[in-house]
């Protein structure tokens, strides 16, 4: 998959991959990767260390692990009172 395929207009695609586990290994496209917005991690602090595709392309600004993003969106609920 190529991360210069879709349109300007189109939503963003979404792309779920387990990705590279070692400094060494890349598994995604580098323009894809570099056209995200998120990049959803394990854990950021691992991810420096250990994911080849967010090390080549130096994405921790992107990083944010999903446990976040879930309790991000749990406090952004509205309450019921």
């Amino acid at each position: 998959m190529r991360g210069s395929s879709s349109s300007p207009s189109a939503p963003p695609p979404l792309v779920l991959s387990v990705g590279a586990c070692t400094p060494d290994q890349t598994e995604m496209d580098p323009d894809l990767l570099r056209a995200s917005h998120l990049v959803v991690v394990d854990s950021v602090d691992g991810a420096r260390v250990e994911s080849g595709d967010v090390i080549r392309d130096q994405q921790f600004h992107r990083a944010s692990t999903l446990y976040s993003l879930a309790l991000l969106n749990l406090l952004m609920r509205p309450t019921n009172g």
